[in-house]
């Protein structure tokens, strides 16, 4: 009663600054709940629509500071820098949990926006008074407004900035490096890293090893200490995780282990330790797309991963699309291109091939085997097609030359800046793709503790694999 009778005597000026710290208020506790939102309005943030926001201003603009300096920030992270209660924040956190991030910002303009021109409308009676002309009012209005930063919101960079510090770079032959590269080492001579935001296929038949392509790049980037994410739409966590054991440890996992060697349990632990230890997270979100990003821009936010793999994009599902499938799957792959462009990570998505591609006579699909759209071809910026003959009985390529038993290879059949190639390799149901390893190298006795080739025998060319 009290409150509605305050509002009744307030003035129009005073209603409109509470109705303004109210929904600065909301946009405050919206970036602290939601940093996998950030990047939504980060470009649209400008200082001075906060310098006189108080506390809930001076927390919005850290976690503007920590997000363009780390792409994260959290909480506890914020409270450190402006020296507040971490419990003070979490408070303020609980707060209209109704509207997302995004709403909470358009709302918070529209609201300052209106306090602005509140103000303007006062200081223009002043002008009035004092005789000025209108042309005058008029400038003075306008330079009041870019000083609020209204007049100053930037929606995004033209990318000139970046392109000039890459330019610079290349005169005084500082090559890049970045840290997502193909886990097949031969593969780098064509592919020496994986730009960030580059939306990449791989693609395959089932019983191609699609999904063990997929844990390469994971495992390997893992196990070098990168932050990773694992959208897995068929199994559950724990078989991935069995799955990274295998490929660390060399071993295959049984479910009687009593009766293995002394050594082999000792590779066995000293593996789950170092597995224990990768920067890996494997999801099972479901398969609606907006879940599926979501799941990895907090990822992205919370734990910085560089690199983020979804097994398989044909498996998702956009509720909200009401047309065919070939175009659901097109508007799905842009969304994820969308998102890899966002966060500036390497994204791979896994892809289904079509059964037309085993019509051929060498049985290697193409671009247009892709299953369901044309739009995954168009929006990645490479496609990668794993491929093993023996899987099909073919024991010879094209020139009559024999296929090792466990030959296997990568082909790459986009590649917008680094043209096509073809890798050779090796398979197996343990390591999944790897580089080929001379025979002597395998041990025939108890292998040392660093030992980490596989020791099992290797499976017959058509053994069924799991994924």
């Amino acid at each position: 009663m009290d409150s509605i009778v305050e509002q009744k005597n307030s003035t129009p000026y005073e209603s409109l600054q509470t109705r303004y710290e109210n929904a600065l208020q909301t946009l405050c506790a919206r970036v602290l709940a939601e940093p996998y939102n950030f990047y939504q309005v980060d470009a649209a943030i400008v200082p001075k629509m906060l310098s006189d926001g108080g506390v809930h201003g001076r927390v919005i603009l850290q976690a503007q500071k920590d997000f363009r300096k780390s792409r994260q920030y959290t909480p506890q992270s914020i409270a450190g820098a402006l020296n507040i209660s971490t419990s003070d924040l979490f408070n303020m956190a609980n707060k209209d949990h109704e509207i997302d991030l995004p709403f909470a910002f358009e709302l918070f303009v529209e609201h300052f926006g209106r306090k602005v021109e509140m103000d303007i409308a006062r200081e223009t009676e002043g002008h009035l008074w004092n005789g000025d002309t209108s042309e005058k009012i008029k400038i003075k209005a306008d330079k009041r407004r870019q000083e609020s930063g209204l007049s100053a919101r930037v929606m995004g960079s033209d990318g000139r900035e970046e392109f000039e510090a890459e330019l610079i770079a290349a005169m005084k032959g500082e090559m890049p490096d970045y840290p997502i590269k193909p886990p097949i080492t031969n593969m780098r001579k064509h592919i020496p890293f994986h730009e960030p935001g580059e939306y990449i296929i791989i693609g395959g038949r089932t019983g191609m090893g699609k999904s063990f392509a997929g844990l390469n790049y994971i495992h390997n980037s893992s196990k070098q200490g990168i932050p990773t994410c694992y959208i897995n739409l068929e199994n559950t966590p724990k078989n991935i995780q069995k799955r990274i054991w295998q490929m660390e440890s060399g071993l295959e996992f049984r479910r009687d282990m009593s009766k293995m060697a002394d050594w082999e349990f000792q590779v066995a632990g000293e593996a789950w330790d170092r597995v224990q230890k990768m920067p890996f997270k494997s999801h099972h979100t479901g398969r609606s797309v907006n879940v599926i990003l979501n799941t990895i821009r907090q990822d992205y936010y919370e734990r910085g991963i560089q690199l983020a793999v979804i097994d398989y994009i044909q498996l998702m599902r956009d509720i909200q699309f009401k047309g065919n499938r070939p175009a659901e799957i097109s508007e799905i792959s842009a969304e994820v291109r969308s998102l890899c462009l966002d966060l500036k990570i390497p994204l791979i998505a896994l892809a289904q091939i079509g059964r037309e591609a085993e019509k051929s006579s060498d049985k290697r699909p193409g671009l247009h085997d892709l299953k369901g759209s044309g739009g995954l071809e168009e929006d990645a910026a490479t496609v990668i097609f794993p491929f093993r003959p023996g899987y099909y009985e073919i024991t010879q390529d094209e020139n009559g030359c024999t296929y090792e038993e466990d030959y296997a290879d990568w082909c790459v059949a986009k590649g917008r800046d680094v043209g096509l190639s073809l890798t050779e390799c090796r398979f197996n149901h343990i390591l999944g793709f790897h580089d080929k390893v001379e025979a002597s190298n395998f041990p025939t006795s108890a292998p040392p503790t660093d030992f980490t080739v596989p020791i099992s025998a290797r499976p017959s060319n058509n053994e069924p694999i799991p994924f």
